[in-house]
């Protein structure tokens, strides 16, 4: 089970924040200029989003104007287009109907990027409208992100070190991958951020966030796994769970949810592939969530606890340590989705 964004309800958000911001802006204003966008909500996010935008598809309308008999890059010429660019800054009018769509699309984008970082870097980075990403572009976009801006200065950084003036989409994406790795950035609390959304218009996290099982697309029964790939561990479970739901008549313990759990899950689980290094197969969301709200914000015990499993022989001897040293001392709730995701990792690197 894996939790996913409900685009659809960031839609609707994004639609209602819009309304709630312009209507009465422009029952006092013909337009927005440059100074009022930069404070037309209270989400400061919203507004960078709504100037990047602007500024975007102004650059894209700019250069459809060069000609190929003019050198542009002459000294003379960039300084008249700087000094022109400049004076149109400073003169910039955005109609109610043209405000509309850019700040709807910057509600969405804003609240990606506080809620799932990696999300949103990943669509910045490869839905760029040129098949390169370019130092440059890396520090425009930074101008206009200050939510999570320390993962920004991480790709940066990675590019300067590495004197990267330009890189394929795909391997500007991989870079930054990498960059998370290294557990030298970690995503910000999106608490501060949301309630600025919220003094707007009131959103809820269980509505933002949608359930999705990771074999959902699976549409005909599984095939049956041969012989000697079937892991031992899960078929164990299945025995141990039969026992206990006969012998046990209290309470069921952690371990005995997360053995019904995957009971269910097992013939699913049969057919995938075993994984390396659980660090390297955590998303960069699945990290800040379950260092959020499984280890106190603590990212030292959360690598602790991956060591701890990963020195594991058997997938029961995993979940016996994660459960004894640490489900039962945190108190987790194993119906969480925090709690389904992590185990349903570490049921692939055993699998």
């Amino acid at each position: 089970m894996e939790s996913k964004l409900n685009h659809t309800t960031l839609d609707r958000y994004s639609e209602a924040f819009t309304d709630k911001v312009s209507r009465p802006f422009f029952d006092k204003n013909e337009f927005a200029t440059g100074e009022q966008l930069l404070e037309i909500s209270p989400v400061k996010q919203v507004n960078l989003f709504v100037v990047m935008a602007l500024f975007q598809a102004w650059k894209q309308e700019f250069s459809k104007l060069k000609s190929p008999f003019f050198d542009y890059q002459a000294k003379e010429v960039r300084k008249g287009l700087k000094e022109f660019m400049n004076t149109l800054s400073r003169h910039i009018a955005v109609e109610e109907a043209t405000l509309k769509v850019l700040m709807r699309s910057a509600v969405r984008q804003a609240l990606l990027l506080s809620l799932s970082p990696y999300d949103f870097f990943a669509q910045l980075i490869n839905s760029n409208e040129h098949t390169r990403v370019s130092l440059s572009d890396l520090k425009d976009w930074r101008k206009y992100i200050k939510v999570n801006r320390p993962l920004m200065d991480g790709l940066i950084g990675r590019f300067e070190q590495e004197e990267i003036k330009e890189a394929f989409n795909d391997e500007a994406f991989r870079i930054f991958n990498e960059v998370l790795e290294t557990g030298k950035v970690e995503p910000e609390e999106y608490e501060t951020h949301l309630s600025q959304f919220n003094a707007v218009v009131p959103i809820h996290l269980n509505d933002v966030w949608s359930d999705m099982p990771e074999t959902q697309e699976e549409v005909v029964p599984p095939q049956p796994a041969p012989p000697q790939a079937a892991p031992k561990p899960l078929a164990t479970f299945e025995d141990d769970e039969k026992e206990e739901s006969e012998e046990a008549e209290g309470p069921a313990t952690l371990n005995d949810q997360w053995r019904k759990e995957q009971r269910t899950l097992a013939d699913d689980l049969n057919q995938q592939q075993k994984v390396g290094s659980l660090k390297q197969f955590i998303t960069l969301n699945q990290r800040y969530m379950f260092v959020r709200d499984l280890f106190g914000n603590d990212p030292e015990a959360f690598n602790k606890a991956l060591e701890q499993v990963e020195a594991q022989g058997t997938l029961d001897d995993a979940l016996r340590v994660l459960v004894d040293n640490h489900a039962s001392h945190r108190g987790w709730d194993m119906d969480s989705v925090p709690v389904s995701e992590l185990l349903d990792v570490i049921s692939k690197r055993y699998a």
